[in-house]
C-alpha cells in the first residue's frame, strides 16, 4: 500500500488542520475553527444582508468566541440568518464549554435527549476520525472511516457486498448503467445515480485513494474476509481506544455460536432490532436475515473495563442496512451502547 501524502488532508473540507491536538491526543478548539463555521454557507453574507447582519458578522470574524446579546440576532432582518446564527452560537457555546471536539462530541449523547444538529455530529465524527488516520496508509480503514460519518447504499452482487456512499451516488439525476447491479438497486430505491464510474477497491487500485479521498467515490467491499471488513475492524478499535481510552480487538464473524451469548450492539438500527429478536429467540425471516451485512466479536482488552459480571466475556456487533438497502452506521453506540464499568467521560479541558 501507498502512504498517504502527509501534507495532504485525507478530507480537505474537514477542518481538522484548524484545530490544534493537545499532548493528551484530543483536538483543541480554536480560534479559526470557529471562524470556519463563520464564513461557511450557514452564515455567508450575501448582497441581501442587512447592515445589522454585516455588523454582527464582521464583530465576531474578530472575536469568535465574543457573548452575543439576544438583541443582535432579534435585530437581523432574515428570518433564516437569524436561526442560523441562534444554531451555530449555540454549537460554539458547547465547544467553548467541552474545550475539545471529543468532549463535545460525548457530551452530545449524555444528556438524554440528542440536541445537537446531525451536521454538527457528523462533522466531530469526521474530524475525529481524521485525527485517528494520522500517519495511517491503510486505505480500506480511511474508506471504512467514511461510514462513521456518511451513510451507504449497500447492494449484493453476485454474493458480493458492496457499499457506495450515496450523497456522490446520488449527485445527477441521470442513470448509469455502467454501475451494473450495484446502480439497479440504487435507482430502484428512488436513488438518482451521478453519471461517473464508481470503482470497488481493490488491491490494484486502492492506493488510489488517497489522491481522490475528498470524492467519496470508491465502492467497498464488505465481503466477509476481505480488506475492506477488516479497515472497518480496524477503525472500530482506534474509534473506542481514542474516546474510551480502553484497548479492543474487533473481528468479522460470519455467525454467533455462543450459549453464553450475554451481550450485543447493533451498528445501526436495523441490527439492533435484528440482534435484539435473534437473541430472544424470535423467529426472523430470510428477507431480514439477508440484510445482515456482518456480525463481529468485540473483546475488552482490559477486563477492568467492563462490568465484573461481563468480564471476559464478549461483545457481538452487527451490521445492517434497512429495506431501502441504506446504511445508516451509529459510531456512538461503540460508545454507549457496551458493558462498560463505568460512563464514557469528557477529555477535561485545559
Amino acid at each position: 500500500m501507498n502512504k498517504q501524502p502527509p501534507s495532504k488532508p485525507i478530507w480537505p473540507e474537514s477542518g481538522l488542520g484548524l484545530l490544534s491536538v493537545r499532548k493528551d491526543g484530543f483536538l483543541d478548539v480554536t480560534d479559526d475553527f470557529i471562524r470556519g463555521y463563520l464564513a461557511g454557507p450557514q452564515l455567508e453574507l450575501i448582497p441581501e444582508s442587512c447592515a445589522e447582519e454585516r455588523s454582527l458578522h464582521g464583530a465576531l470574524m474578530d472575536d469568535p468566541w465574543m457573548v452575543v446579546p439576544p438583541e443582535w440576532t432579534d435585530k437581523l432582518a432574515d428570518p433564516d440568518a437569524r436561526e442560523n446564527y441562534l444554531v451555530i452560537l449555540a454549537y460554539r457555546d458547547r465547544l467553548a464549554d467541552a474545550g475539545t471536539i471529543e468532549g463535545a462530541y460525548l457530551s452530545a449523547f449524555t444528556e438524554g435527549q440528542v440536541r445537537v444538529p446531525a451536521m454538527f455530529i457528523n462533522h466531530m465524527t469526521q474530524v475525529i476520525v481524521e485525527h485517528l488516520l494520522a500517519g495511517s496508509d491503510n486505505p480500506y480503514m480511511a474508506r471504512a472511516a467514511e461510514f462513521f460519518f456518511r451513510e451507504q447504499m449497500v447492494n449484493v452482487h453476485h454474493d458480493t457486498m458492496l457499499s457506495a456512499d450515496i450523497e456522490t451516488a446520488a449527485i445527477l439525476s441521470e442513470q448509469d448503467s455502467g454501475l451494473g447491479s450495484l446502480g439497479d438497486s440504487l435507482t430502484k430505491s428512488g436513488i438518482a445515480l451521478r453519471s461517473s464510474q464508481l470503482d470497488v477497491m481493490g488491491a490494484e487500485n486502492a492506493s488510489q485513494y488517497w489522491g481522490r479521498s475528498e470524492k467519496y467515490d470508491f465502492v467497498m467491499d464488505l465481503s466477509f474476509e476481505r480488506p475492506g471488513l477488516d479497515g472497518l475492524c480496524r477503525m472500530m478499535e482506534r474509534w473506542m481506544k481514542h474516546l474510551l481510552m480502553t484497548e479492543v480487538r474487533i473481528s468479522a464473524l460470519q455467525e454467533i455460536n455462543d450459549e453464553n451469548w450475554l451481550w450485543h450492539t447493533g451498528l445501526d438500527t436495523e441490527s439492533t432490532r435484528l440482534l435484539n429478536d435473534l437473541y430472544d429467540n424470535k423467529d426472523v425471516d430470510a428477507v431480514r436475515m439477508a440484510r445482515l451485512i456482518s456480525l463481529f466479536r468485540l473483546e475488552f482488552c482490559d477486563a477492568t473495563a467492563v462490568q465484573s459480571d461481563l468480564a471476559g466475556r464478549p461483545v457481538y456487533l452487527g451490521m445492517a442496512m434497512d429495506e431501502n438497502r441504506r446504511l445508516r452506521f451509529k459510531p456512538q453506540n461503540l460508545l454507549f451502547n457496551m458493558p462498560l464499568a463505568s460512563s464514557p467521560t469528557s477529555p477535561k479541558p485545559h
